[in-house]
């Protein structure tokens, strides 16, 4: 007798387990929904995530980058992250001041292209750091922090 109930029971689980056939339906919690294959599941459906990193390069590098964009007449935001001060005090020429208090709520009027070059910098590096990650986490995808003015960049700088 109990062969009979571990077969009964293995029908019943084997029943339970198998996966509808496309187009037909399945009832979850009083829901019915179809089944679709994979293969009907269009493009638009799939949510394409690009994981950005945080980057840290040299001052040096920056000027590269800043340079080769340049030459080929391509645009960068060369961002400075200090206050209104610092910035009026010294800066590297062609700088935008967003002060890093400000990128969330300044960055979708001022930095409008998410997939734009963004080279950041501040006074030692800590602020261009945090801002470089904020700006990543709101779905910047080029942003590369080349630390401080005062530690990082050994190049010409303008006043005033």
């Amino acid at each position: 007798m109990r062969k009979f109930w571990v077969l009964i029971f293995a029908v019943c689980f084997m029943y339970s387990c198998q996966s509808p056939e496309p187009g037909q339906q399945i009832e979850q919690a009083g829901q019915t929904e179809p089944v679709r294959e994979i293969e009907e599941i269009e493009q638009s459906e799939i949510e394409q995530v690009e994981i950005v990193e945080y980057r840290r390069i040299t001052g040096t590098r920056a000027r590269e980058m800043m340079e080769s964009m340049t030459a080929a007449g391509e645009d960068f935001i060369l961002l400075d992250v200090r206050t209104e001060e610092e910035f009026r005090a010294e800066r590297i020429e062609g700088a935008v001041l967003i002060s890093d208090y400000e990128i969330e709520w300044r960055a979708d009027i001022d930095l409008p292209d998410t997939g734009a070059l963004i080279l950041i910098y501040c006074r030692t590096g800590r602020r261009s750091a945090n801002v470089a990650r904020a700006l990543i986490e709101m779905g910047y995808t080029r942003v590369y922090d080349f630390g401080g003015i005062e530690t990082d960049w050994p190049y010409e700088t303008i006043g005033g």
